[in-house]
């Protein structure tokens, strides 16, 4: 590079690029605050936006390493230059990186969805709640057409486990379920199509007030009509079979009939346990027992079944006191 004039290196000195707490942005390549062009062995890299060296007369190119301090004025304005690029660089890769995470940050993505029953599942790490609807629980059951008891609760599981097979799930998280922090509430998609909705549509779960704020009763009422899913024949709505109201809890569908039959069939007082859930729950104390409690065989009459601790703890319930520790005399013998 042909030089136009020499300027004395040690009377210049570079800008503050040092990485300390406040400053925006990191020092380049090494150089710190207060170097100066004319110490001995100051290595450090050029950048500038183009081609090679060879190819722009010779200026050097993004990420070529120059040797030494820079020998006259017109080396000085092409560093000041190639700084000034480097910086307009970091700051559109930054700019480019937050609105990646503001699109991405509230949806998590995954091709392997757990279903744990009728509107919950797992993505990854992440248990989602979907938002605004209500299907049956795991042990609910429900009446068919001709009055036959059926476990709709275990169905609606299984037709929304159906409904997503293997194809790619997207939930975009809405906060925390206000019921069970540990659970997150979720809007989830799968091949453009809104899940909760598809769920409402098909029969296998209602449009669920007041977190729903209306979406999903013109779903409902067409799957009603249709007599799709729930609707063939007759149900409890889940949040009333989750509280035992039997005397009070309407009854849905178009073969109900308003008699004690019907509610004893759909709250019955010994309810078998469904396969995969052996956890006794008690709606009156909210005490739930597993196999491992002392009262676990004693507590004979269930009107709950739970298939892990995390579903009785989200609805609700809470451990016996004697599933933590007994104790023997001066030792002690831990349960569950």
């Amino acid at each position: 590079m042909a030089c136009v004039a020499t300027v004395e290196p040690s009377a210049i000195t570079t800008p503050s690029y040092s990485h300390q707490e406040g400053s925006r942005d990191p020092a380049p390549f090494g150089l710190g605050r207060g170097s100066r062009f004319g110490e001995p062995a100051q290595r450090f890299h050029l950048l500038a936006v183009g081609r090679r060296a060879a190819d722009r007369g010779g200026r050097p190119a993004l990420g070529e390493m120059v040797q030494g301090p820079p020998r006259c004025a017109s080396e000085i304005r092409e560093f000041i230059l190639a700084t000034r690029h480097e910086k307009i660089i970091l700051r559109a890769m930054r700019q480019w990186i937050a609105t990646l995470l503001l699109i991405v940050g509230g949806s998590c993505w995954a091709a392997d969805a757990i279903v744990k029953d009728g509107d919950t599942l797992i993505l990854g790490d992440t248990s989602y709640k979907l938002d605004g609807i209500d299907a049956p629980e795991p042990d609910q059951v429900c009446l068919d057409e001709k009055g036959t008891i059926w476990r709709c609760g275990i169905e609606a599981r299984d037709r929304l486990a159906k409904l997503i097979d293997s194809r790619t799930v997207r939930c975009d998280d809405k906060g925390p379920d206000p019921a069970y922090p540990a659970r997150r509430i979720g809007v989830c998609w799968i091949d453009g199509q809104n899940l909760n909705q598809l769920l409402v549509r098909d029969g296998w779960a209602v449009n669920f007030e007041p977190y729903a704020k209306g979406r999903f009763k013109a779903d409902e009422s067409d799957a009603e009509k249709n007599r799709r899913g729930l609707w063939k024949g007759c149900f409890l709505a889940p949040h009333d079979f989750r509280h035992w109201n039997k005397q009070t809890a309407k009854l849905y569908g178009l073969t109900c009939s308003d008699d004690a039959t019907s509610r004893n069939n759909l709250l019955p007082d010994h309810p078998a346990m469904p396969a995969g859930c052996p956890i006794k729950g008690n709606p009156k104390s909210g005490i739930y027992h597993t196999e491992g409690c002392r009262s676990y065989r004693s507590y004979e009459n269930p009107k709950r079944w739970f298939c892990s601790e995390e579903d009785a703890q989200a609805a609700g319930f809470r451990k016996a006191k004697n599933c933590r520790t007994t104790y023997v005399g001066r030792a002690s013998r831990a349960w569950a």
